[in-house]
């Protein structure tokens, strides 16, 4: 019988979520326990952790028994001190994960109208907090056509619904208060598309999106390569995934000016690759590249609480 390695010790134990959760909490409140909006962030933050753990255990994303989706998410939440601090954006990684979450309950349905409903419901939810979230509605409607091969007529008509409610649910209270012209200003950045401004970007946000996006791409590269392992409905599932994430750096790299959000809503949407890769890459040489990898990450921690914010780069 083979021994188990470091990798497959580190990656498998049910006490690695505990101990990344404790890591990612002493990194969020020292020095700032006492700051309301950090506390509420990190709220939001275990939050979402706790809906990626029942996401995993519905549909079985990891081939394995293992909590480092959740793990990989709280350890590089914990590890950017700019994306700490409560703001209502932060909702937006939550929305997009209740919208996966349902979107995945429609795979190969016939009748996927309710889980596709709820599904964009989610999302318009997460659409009133932060609008550049209707940039993920055209590939999303590809997924369910091609990935999850549950999209009809029908199941269209229902996106289309639940994505319109939460904003008929805010038209009316518009309307209520007097302030219509609430909803014009929500689309109206949207609609006016600016020229990036990349001097608003500081060290550590440069920083932490060179190092969230290798590790992203690199899990990516892996899991293409190696995604005859796995079985073809998790394929699908991580393809959908696969798709989202390519948007995400694209839209990370063109506008500056949400640069934090994007970056929230890339760490979401990556962390099952990272975790697929980490859990399951094998190799000769690969327990010592997992080591590594670790360090790297430490390195990555200390190097962002040490950086002037008042650097700029360009």
């Amino acid at each position: 019988m083979r021994r188990a390695t470091f990798q497959t010790r580190v990656t498998t134990s049910a006490a690695t979520l505990f101990f990344s959760v404790v890591a990612c909490m002493v990194m969020w409140l020292i020095p700032h326990w006492s700051e309301p909006l950090r506390l509420a962030g990190l709220g939001i933050t275990l939050l979402t952790a706790y809906v990626m753990v029942e996401w995993n255990n519905a549909y079985s994303i990891m081939r394995v028994r293992s909590r480092m989706m959740s793990s990989v998410f709280v350890m590089l939440m914990g590890a950017c001190p700019m994306l700490q601090e409560w703001n209502a954006h932060m909702l937006a990684p939550l929305c997009l994960l209740l919208c996966y979450y349902c979107l995945y309950r429609s795979y190969q349905k016939v009748r996927a109208e309710a889980d596709l409903f709820h599904a964009f419901a989610c999302l318009g939810i997460g659409c009133l907090f932060f609008p550049q979230l209707l940039y993920f509605v055209p590939l999303l409607l590809m997924c369910c056509l091609v990935q999850l091969r549950s999209l009809s007529l029908r199941s269209f008509m229902a996106c289309l619904l639940g994505l319109m409610l939460p904003y008929w649910c805010y038209a009316g209270y518009a309307i209520w208060h007097n302030q219509l012209d609430l909803t014009v200003l929500h689309f109206e950045q949207l609609l006016s598309p600016q020229m990036p401004d990349y001097g608003t970007l500081s060290v550590e946000q440069v920083l932490a999106g060179a190092f969230i996006t290798a590790a992203a791409l690199l899990a990516t590269f892996h899991y293409q390569r190696t995604a005859y392992n796995d079985r073809i409905r998790t394929r699908m599932f991580l393809n959908l995934l696969v798709v989202q994430e390519y948007l995400i750096i694209a839209l990370l790299a063109v506008q500056p000016a949400h640069f934090n959000t994007f970056l929230r809503l890339l760490i979401a949407n990556s962390a099952p690759l990272i975790a697929h890769y980490l859990t399951l890459a094998r190799g000769r040489w690969f327990n010592a590249w997992f080591i590594i990898y670790l360090l790297l990450y430490a390195a990555f921690a200390v190097l962002m609480r040490i950086a002037p914010e008042s650097w700029k780069i360009w």
